[in-house]
């Protein structure tokens, strides 16, 4: 793997008796041999899925990922406002608060969802929830809420609410879990191969100074923010009417009221607005 995709990172751990244990590499991953394949993936500037970290174990305990999150640390050292998400896996939180504490560690909502619905949860405000429904709200709060609620998150979720990526990953290599390590390894690092190279070639072909999702997420709100009303305050600061509801837009320090364009990080209709009054450049704002 190393000699096929230079810069890969590869790193194999034997039991006492000199047995494979563990397996890690930052491209490539796991088989049909009972145990675990472990994926970590993440979203490009264009919004498609980016595998970073895959791996296979023996199984999926506390041991487990405590190596795998380690050797992650290894591959990608200490990243600023660094954030996991995934479902409620004791193990895989157990992992990442011994290796990553500094990180924090959201949950899926797709996963929390379904498990209240799992326990008849009637859709209500949590300040009633508790009189209503004591055991759900128990449930509930044996997490913080800055775990599952985007309004309570302490870093930029941006818009990932559940781990619908790693379903799609786990998806495309379903295939080659059925293999032998090795050529399940072969597998997964063609496709990867070939998804860069069609991503690549795409990117190559537009002329556009940001990606062609964000170029496309900000056409969409074009026409929208063409009917607001703009009220300069200051040379970067102005006040926006939009059928009667006003906004102040920041854009040196790139705010809105709205909480959109901070949280993520793409220009919102009113700040568009705003940026269309001074003949600014959009995607000087992603």
């Amino acid at each position: 793997m190393v000699a096929k995709n230079p810069g890969t990172y590869t790193s194999i751990k034997r039991d006492a008796r000199k047995r494979f244990a563990y397996l890690f590499f930052a491209h490539a991953a796991s088989s049909k041999y009972r145990g675990g394949l472990f994926v970590v993936v993440s979203k490009d500037a264009n919004n498609q899925i980016f595998p970073l970290r895959l791996g296979v174990a023996d199984s999926e305990n506390n041991e487990a990922y405590i190596w795998f999150f380690g050797e992650i640390r290894k591959a990608i050292q200490v990243r600023r406002e660094l954030i996991f998400l995934s479902d409620r896996n004791q193990s895989i939180a157990n992992g990442i608060r011994k290796v990553f504490p500094e990180a924090h560690h959201g949950i899926c909502l797709y996963h929390f969802e379904k498990n209240l619905k799992q326990r008849h949860a009637k859709a209500t405000l949590m300040s009633q929830l508790k009189s209503i429904d004591k055991k759900t709200y128990n449930y509930i709060m044996e997490e913080p809420p800055e775990r599952w609620a985007r309004s309570w998150f302490p870093r930029r979720r941006y818009d990932m609410l559940t781990t619908n990526m790693v379903e799609s990953m786990n998806s495309v290599v379903l295939k080659g879990r059925e293999m032998p390590i090795l050529r399940m390894l072969h597998f997964i690092q063609e496709k990867l191969g070939e998804w860069f190279y069609e991503r690549r070639k795409k990117a190559n072909e537009t002329f556009h100074r940001v990606s062609i999702w964000a170029e496309e997420e900000m056409t969409k709100k074009m026409d929208l923010a063409c009917k607001m009303f703009v009220f300069n305050l200051d040379s970067m600061l102005f006040r926006i009417n939009s059928e009667g509801i006003e906004f102040i837009v920041d854009l040196k320090k790139r705010t809105c009221d709205c909480l959109e364009f901070q949280l993520d990080e793409l220009p919102c209709p009113y700040a568009i607005a705003a940026i269309n009054m001074r003949y600014l450049q959009k995607s000087d704002y992603c």
